[in-house]
């Protein structure tokens, strides 16, 4: 019986080890196939990190106009200015100045950089010296200013209006050729209608570079003037705009200008105006417009008349203060004269043309 019942047992295990055996064999090919996907998935995620570690083949942008290098407009040559006209400053136009000379060009094998901007006039101030006069000087610039006697010197009791005629036409037959002081006598000076050849600026070196308009003759030079027209006599009222030239060049050109005046107006009597003074400020401060240089070209101016055909007329006894100076009571400028002061220079004028 214990035989039988070991047989028994012997088979069930038997039939025990064959089911454990053929559910095994089953399971081998799902744990295959579950190796092989895990197998795919770790080279598909291999790829995909050697993919991501390779450099990106994307076509590199082109950059923009932000990055794009900027031209140097340092490297591109300026245009060249012309140089400017030394001309000797004038007492009629005293704010002129010179305008400062324009910057060298940059050189071409410079290294290129940004521009700087253009420093303003106050970071370096252009220094001031005094110019120097010219041995072949050219003409001054002829710019009218607003310092003539018309706007500068204000008539007091007229309301600037011209008097009555005190000289009863003893100018009617004269020409007065000169600067703005000249223009304040024949506006001012109660000398009635002469001809007038006078404007702001005017001087022995510009007299003939354009043509000015004269009451009865209408636009024309001063060459024509003295030779279409007739004179008793003929004053010349110059001197101020020209002290900043060499003072030989200036009496040589006086005397140019009388030679043409005797040339075409032989029967007139030729009057030689002194330059009035300034007063002590500005001749303190003024290099060129001061009262020693404007008695100096007086005294030369002096020697060119004979006292007979060509006479001086010195009108600074009347307005100096004394001391060789302008008297600031009468001028507000500090070189011409007011509008009330005018008659009593013509006046002497008068007195000096009659004899």
């Amino acid at each position: 019986m214990s035989l039988k019942k070991s047989l028994i047992y012997v088979i069930l295990l038997l039939l025990t080890a064959l089911v454990f055996s053929g559910c095994g064999s089953k399971a081998a090919p799902a744990q295959e196939v579950s190796a092989a996907e895990s197998g795919e998935k770790s080279a598909q995620a291999e790829a995909q990190e050697t993919k991501s570690s390779e450099p990106s083949a994307e076509a590199p942008q082109a950059p923009s106009s932000e990055t794009k290098p900027q031209e140097d407009p340092a490297s591109k040559p300026a245009a060249s200015q012309p140089a400017g006209k030394d001309n000797a400053p004038s007492a009629d136009d005293p704010g002129k100045t010179a305008q400062p000379s324009q910057p060298e060009n940059k050189p071409a094998d410079a290294p290129a950089q940004t521009a700087p901007a253009a420093p303003s006039d106050d970071t370096k101030p252009a220094e001031k010296t005094e110019p120097a006069a010219p041995s072949e000087p050219a003409a001054p610039s002829e710019q009218p200013s607003n310092t003539d006697a018309k706007s500068e010197a204000p008539a007091e009791g007229n309301g600037g209006k011209k008097k009555k005629d005190s000289y009863s036409g003893f100018f009617e037959d004269s020409l007065f050729i000169g600067d703005s002081r000249s223009v304040g006598l024949v506006e001012y000076g109660n000398v009635g209608e002469p001809t007038a050849f006078c404007h702001t600026g005017l001087s022995v070196y510009n007299y003939d570079n354009d043509d000015l308009d004269v009451a009865g003759f209408g636009k024309i030079s001063l060459a024509d003037l003295l030779e279409l027209g007739s004179f008793d006599r003929v004053y010349v009222g110059l001197g101020i705009n020209e002290l900043g030239y060499a003072e030989d060049t200036t009496v040589q050109k006086f005397g140019e200008l009388i030679d043409m005046i005797k040339a075409n107006q032989p029967s007139a009597n030729i009057y030689v105006l002194a330059n009035l003074h300034v007063t002590a400020a500005r001749s303190r401060k003024d290099k060129i417009h001061n009262n020693g240089k404007i008695d100096s070209l007086n005294s030369r101016l002096e020697s060119l008349c004979d006292g007979t055909k060509v006479i001086f007329i010195d009108g600074n006894p009347l307005f100096d203060d004394g001391n060789g100076a302008l008297s600031e009571d009468f001028t507000g400028d500090n070189t011409h004269l007011y509008a009330r002061c005018y008659p009593t220079w013509s006046q002497l004028i008068y007195e000096s043309s009659k004899q």
